[in-house]
């Protein structure tokens, strides 16, 4: 009994499992049509081609070297040239619509003009700098140079003043010409020759003086080997006689 059972609910289990392909949800990975609706599934939707811009100036390509995945690489074409480059003999090339053409051209030779007077001022620029540089260069070999010969001038100074040695209390006399007007010319000669006068005057008194001197000190000489001195040393008065005394 428990035999048959065993055998029905197997019979039954087989009867399950047995043909349906006749059943529309039934999932077979091995058919064609499947295979199909996978890849359809997993393949992604190719990209919507990039519509033009807007934009009415004219679109510079992007650079050779753009990686897939940067901004300029996509629909975004952003012009980022200099003058240098906007001048050079490689022109861009024109994608864009016919109506677009005139304005392109112009576009290019704008740039170029501006790319030459970019590197005009830059020359003009370069050269005052230049000019500049060498004269302050040249005006500072000359200021080393004066500064040099001062420094020359100011240390001889210091040795000649070191050589000599300042009277005290005397005076440094400056001569003076004033020929700018006669009435002073005429001031000037008649105090000069007063001047000279006087000089010529302190000088015979240096000579009497000096004759002087030294006819006293003989005096005191003599006086010293042949005249006595009797009485007491309060009574002599005379610097002579204190003098020989001495």
């Amino acid at each position: 009994m428990s035999l048959d059972t065993e055998d029905e609910e197997s019979l039954s289990l087989s009867d399950e499992e047995g043909d349906h392909s006749s059943d529309e949800f039934y999932y077979n990975p091995g058919s064609e049509d499947q295979i199909e609706a996978d890849e359809a599934l997993t393949t992604p939707a190719p990209a919507p081609p990039c519509t033009p811009s807007p934009n009415p100036l004219p679109v510079v390509p992007a650079p050779a070297n753009a990686s897939v995945g940067s901004p300029t690489s996509n629909c975004s074409n952003v012009s980022t040239m200099t003058p240098a480059q906007a001048m050079s003999p490689e022109q861009p090339l024109f994608t864009g619509p016919l109506s677009l053409m005139p304005l392109f051209v112009q576009y290019s030779k704008l740039m170029e003009e501006q790319g030459w007077a970019y590197l005009q001022q830059v020359h003009s620029q370069g050269s005052t700098l230049v000019d500049t540089v060498a004269v302050q260069a040249a005006q500072l070999n000359i200021t080393n140079t004066h500064s040099v010969m001062v420094k020359h001038e100011i240390s001889t100074l210091h040795e000649q003043q070191a050589g000599k040695k300042k009277a005290k209390g005397q005076m440094m006399e400056f001569k003076a010409h004033y020929i700018s007007h006669p009435d002073m010319k005429a001031a000037f000669k008649a105090q000069q020759q007063a001047q000279e006068e006087k000089q010529v005057k302190d000088a015979e008194k240096q000579v009497q003086k000096k004759v002087d001197s030294q006819a006293r000190m003989a005096r005191i000489d003599h006086n010293v080997i042949l005249k006595t001195f009797n009485n007491l040393q309060s009574c002599y008065k005379c610097k002579d006689d204190l003098i020989t005394i001495a």
